[in-house]
């Protein structure tokens, strides 16, 4: 690991330790707590008919790509339709495919963390 990258893991889990809630990720059989920071939400509008718009708003999720892991230790991507529910019980949020068709990004340009995609579904 070059000393950059172990920099930037120092800085995303001092973040994660501050800033971070626990929450639950789950999709089919797999169901993973662990520490997600909330990140930036996003508002997107799109042009409906009759003259209005329609805005949706989605929330991002940032975790350490190390720690996004199924129970065997095996990596793990964040899947269409997979929920997040923080422990604070402020919601479920789902994840959601941005153009690409994928519900994550690189957070960072190492893949320390990435960056989750959700929409809230419950209050």
């Amino acid at each position: 690991m070059d000393s950059l990258r172990r920099a930037q893991t120092v800085h995303t889990r001092s973040l994660a330790r501050v800033a971070g809630e626990w929450v639950r990720y789950e999709y089919r059989s797999v169901s993973i707590r662990l520490r997600m920071v909330r990140g930036q939400s996003q508002f997107e509008g799109r042009a409906g008919e009759n003259d209005y718009s329609i805005e949706t708003r989605s929330i991002d999720w940032l975790v350490e790509t190390a720690l996004f892991v199924d129970a065997t230790g095996a990596a793990i991507e964040p899947e269409k339709g997979g929920t997040i529910t923080p422990e604070a019980g402020d919601g479920v949020f789902e994840v959601v495919p941005l153009a690409n068709g994928m519900g994550w990004s690189p957070a960072d340009g190492r893949g320390v963390r990435i960056r989750i995609h959700t929409q809230r579904v419950t209050a």
